[in-house]
């Protein structure tokens, strides 16, 4: 390429020029669709609560209808896998049903149940879209009186599927809101008026609402008034006025 007098480089041609616009213009344009692509793929879920203390006593009042639905649920995890030979769907199946029955062992724990529940509303949606798709592409009926034993035990299978997960899903969502309702009002009333720390809290151990060096601030503070010291007294000075 041609030098100039001081022996660099020719500047480019308008059309190099333009090239290397579009260019830059495509690398610095490219990192904010990338980003908005991310923040589409985003799926906002609320997030599952923790169990705090004993279960409430509307949960341990459900907690035999929830074995009802778990035993229902693991009669046709095995009807899915013997009769449908359905594996794939039985194993995510019996997944969902494990955290259920977890849940079950642990005293209705809500943050399983929680999980359980979303599991078993996404199985119950496939299931009964896939179960509409059969009936209505099917040139028989699910269930019929002229045909066999074996083809309405599939067809029995097929409609108790939808309908076990989704009675999970409702029975998981009623535990839900009754914990919320009964832990999130006193949630907020604690923060709202935080308890004044103690000589414990002070310490950093359990039951403060400040951390140790918080804490031991404020008891610094609580001796220094019992001793009569007036902590934020004498004359201010304002930068650079030379004083």
């Amino acid at each position: 390429p041609p030098c100039g007098s001081r022996g660099d480089l020719a500047p480019p041609s308008p059309a190099i020029r333009g090239r290397i616009s579009w260019s830059e213009r495509s690398r610095t344009s490219a990192a904010p669709r990338e980003r908005v692509c991310v923040c589409e793929m985003l799926l906002p879920m609320p997030q599952a609560p923790s169990q705090v203390g004993p279960p409430t006593e509307y949960a341990l009042k459900q907690r035999p209808w929830l074995l009802v639905v778990l035993v229902l649920q693991t009669i046709c995890c095995v009807f899915r896998a013997v009769v449908l030979l359905d594996i794939m769907g039985a194993f995510i199946m019996m997944i969902a049903t494990m955290v259920g029955w977890k849940a079950w062992q642990e005293d209705m724990h809500v943050t399983l149940i929680t999980y359980w529940g979303i599991m078993c509303l996404i199985n119950g949606v496939f299931d009964a879209a896939r179960t509409l798709d059969l009936a209505v592409h099917s040139p028989k009926p699910l269930l019929s009186a002229h045909e066999g034993f074996a083809y309405n035990l599939a067809g029995g299978v097929l409609l108790t599927l939808p309908v076990s997960a989704l009675i999970g899903a409702l029975s998981s969502w009623y535990l839900y809101a009754d914990y919320t309702a009964h832990t999130l009002p006193h949630t907020f009333a604690a923060r709202g008026a935080p308890a004044a720390p103690t000589a414990a809290g002070a310490n950093g151990s359990y039951g403060s609402t400040l951390g140790p060096s918080a804490g031991a601030a404020v008891a610094g503070v609580a001796v220094a008034g019992a001793a009569g010291i007036k902590a934020f007294q004498g004359e201010g000075h304002r930068l650079g006025s030379g004083r």
